[in-house]
């Protein structure tokens, strides 16, 4: 079970996960994320494989002072066919970490689109590294925050990228 980081929107539902299905390993970026569970820190480097899927965190690194959003972790998974880019809420400065250390590594075919599309998030040079065919925002219905944002939906879609809504698709 990998949680991104300790946002309600993020950890929300993980406890009762936990105790009602076989979790063997907790992974997140909080070690306080959950109620007496061992967390094994989300680090970038960590990688492993499974049933012929390569995972991969790519952020955030041991330390990074910046915001709990910006400590999200970022999973990328491929089958070598396919990939995709998980990136929590990360926003503009986690993204710029990315591009520096992981130039090459970012393209994936579906992301799912940074904090939820807020303005805080999708640069255009992040956007266009990742390149995907279809992005993927996680925004609550009627959201108090306004995700996504107009601008944000706009930046993916000028770039060809077919976007998908929790709201409008589940």
């Amino acid at each position: 079970l990998l949680i991104s980081h300790e946002d309600i929107d993020h950890r929300g539902g993980a406890q009762y996960i936990h105790d009602h299905i076989a979790v063997t390993q907790v992974m997140s970026s909080d070690p306080t994320v959950l109620e007496n569970v061992t967390i094994d820190s989300c680090v970038a480097g960590n990688k492993w494989q499974w049933d012929n899927v390569e995972f991969e965190i790519l952020s955030p690194p041991a330390v990074y002072p910046e915001n709990d959003n910006n400590r999200s972790c970022v999973l990328k998974v491929s089958n070598g066919y396919h990939s995709l880019l998980i990136t929590g809420d990360i926003q503009k400065r986690a993204e710029t970490d990315l591009l520096e250390k992981y130039p090459q590594t970012l393209q994936a075919d579906v992301i799912t689109v940074p904090h939820h599309g807020s303005k805080t998030s999708s640069s255009i040079a992040f956007i266009e590294a990742v390149s995907p065919k279809i992005g993927l925002i996680t925004a609550g219905y009627r959201s108090r925050f306004g995700h996504p944002k107009p601008e944000i939906e706009k930046r993916y879609q000028s770039r060809g990228v077919a976007l998908m809504n929790t709201v409008d698709n589940g």
